[in-house]
């Protein structure tokens, strides 16, 4: 007997599986048609089939081809070779997402990616104007912002790394919006009540940590003192006159928190306490 071998397409992405066939044996020849690559069994036909498939998880590379029929009573085994086929990595897709698309300063986002293939590996990495926002390894398809980011828009672009089976990807179209976060406090005067010539010390208690700015005490329209933080009090002036001084702490904000306001109030008397 005699035969040739062929393989089609010559070219298969990952994931798909490849046509292997003979032509050439005696109509009447029964038996099996084995094909192999390196040692390695891609299929088996039983005549009077030709043809089989590969597996459609071969890895990428070149596979040269053998067939060996296996004869039969009446006929005599034989061989054939010189097709070959080659596996090229899969191209791979994604979209991307930012959930939710605004969040205020101090909290974090989460970015994800849908699409890819179920048995991708490797990474993706999100950015915004060539800074990292944080990166998820396959399986995980998402990750989380750092809290640190300062308030801005945030387009992003989710960039898969590819792996032995897939190639790489980019997907862009998302962005998330990092907003000022809101502040409050509450405000003291200690003591509640001064005599005149003294100072009263004013206070505000709550704002976070990492704020910067002023805190400006007023009462009536008057400023009675201001601090810069990360001081949170500051002293009255020794000559304000006796009477009831209801006091407003406004905070001015920065580039990360907005501003806020807090009352209380402080009582000046003629040289004494009440």
């Amino acid at each position: 007997t005699s035969m040739t071998e062929s393989a089609t397409p010559s070219s298969i992405p990952y994931g798909t599986a490849d046509t292997l066939s003979v032509t050439g044996l005696p109509g009447g020849a029964t038996g099996t048609v084995t094909f192999k690559s390196g040692g390695s069994t891609l299929c088996t036909t039983t005549l009077p089939a030709t043809s089989c498939a590969t597996s459609a998880a071969l890895a990428p590379g070149t596979y040269p081809v053998t067939a060996t029929y296996s004869g039969d009573a009446d006929y005599a085994g034989t061989t054939a070779s010189g097709a070959s086929f080659t596996v090229t990595k899969a191209t791979a897709s994604m979209t991307e997402s930012a959930a939710p698309s605004s969040i205020p300063y101090g909290t974090s986002d989460t970015l994800s990616v849908s699409g890819l293939p179920v048995g991708a590996t490797g990474t993706i990495t999100f950015t915004s104007g060539g800074s990292t926002l944080c990166t998820a390894t396959l399986s995980a398809t998402s990750c989380a912002t750092s809290p640190t980011l300062v308030p801005g828009t945030y387009p992003v672009t989710a960039t898969y790394s590819g792996d032995s089976n897939f190639t790489g990807t980019v997907a862009t179209g998302a962005s998330f919006i990092v907003t000022k976060a809101d502040t409050s406090m509450t405000e003291s005067a200690s003591p509640p009540s001064i005599g005149f010539g003294s100072q009263d010390t004013l206070s505000v208690a709550g704002l976070p940590a990492g704020a910067t700015g002023t805190v400006t005490f007023t009462s009536g329209g008057s400023t009675l003192c201001t601090t810069t933080l990360a001081a949170t009090s500051c002293q009255t002036a020794t000559t304000l006159p006796p009477g009831a001084y209801p006091v407003t702490a406004t905070y001015s904000g920065d580039s990360k928190y907005n501003g806020t306001t807090a009352t209380a109030s402080i009582s000046p008397t003629n040289g004494h306490s009440i």
